[in-house]
């Protein structure tokens, strides 16, 4: 994948699967490489075999695009084991609110000797891969893009955190997004889903009511009672 330089500076936005940023950004981040032809990604030299073939046998396994997963990992390169280690934990208590990703940045930093500012480039794209990883997988098993904000609101709760805290780390450590499911079970039975997704998904609505088997019932009832 390249960037021909006559188009293309420093400053402009382009998109890597799914995410935008300058190509500035990008370069500090680690994930693209300045060449004579223009820029290209920075693993593309090194590129392996990947197990994507395994993953893709569980609907529930944290897969990514190729072209993310290796940017990710170019990303993620210069650091060590024990900094990588620390930050993904810290990195998880920032997903669940418990941590400023100031904080995060700060920690990666100190740990690597890298400037505060690159450091915050890489980790700032890898969790927005792992964010876009988590959206892609609520988004197709039932929850509308726009029902996202509300969602993660909830799931930050008290109620609900431990069970965030739990789906995150298996994403993060096991590449298992299962436990994602018992929260938009739980989202869906405690929060009226938006009129928009049920009318999309073939239920008959007229203001706060939606016709089930021919009788019409209160959407929040119904999506307490488990019926949508």
């Amino acid at each position: 994948m390249g960037f021909p330089t006559n188009n293309i500076t420093s400053d402009s936005v382009v998109e890597i699967s799914g995410m935008n940023a300058k190509v500035g950004d990008f370069i500090k981040a680690g994930v693209l490489r300045e060449t004579a032809d223009g820029f290209a990604l920075a693993s593309s030299d090194s590129a392996g075999d990947t197990d994507e073939g395994t993953e893709e046998t569980s609907p529930d396994a944290a897969t990514m695009p190729e072209e993310v997963a290796s940017a990710v990992d170019a990303a993620v390169e210069p650091f060590d084991q024990s900094t990588l280690d620390v930050g993904l934990a810290h990195a998880i208590a920032a997903a669940t609110g418990d941590m400023a990703i100031e904080d995060v940045v700060l920690g990666v930093a100190q740990r690597s000797g890298m400037d505060p500012s690159q450091a915050g480039e890489r980790v700032q794209f890898v969790m927005d891969a792992y964010q876009a990883q988590t959206d892609n997988f609520l988004t197709k098993n039932g929850l509308n893009a726009d029902e996202l904000p509300a969602f993660y609101d909830w799931a930050k709760q008290s109620g609900q955190k431990a069970m965030l805290t739990t789906a995150i780390q298996q994403q993060a450590y096991g590449r298992d997004m299962s436990a994602w499911k018992p929260l938009i079970a739980g989202f869906m039975r405690g929060v009226a889903p938006n009129l928009g997704a049920l009318q999309a998904n073939g239920y008959e609505v007229n203001g706060n009511l939606v016709r089930i088997d021919g009788k019409w019932m209160n959407v929040k009832a119904a999506a307490k009672a488990g019926f949508i």
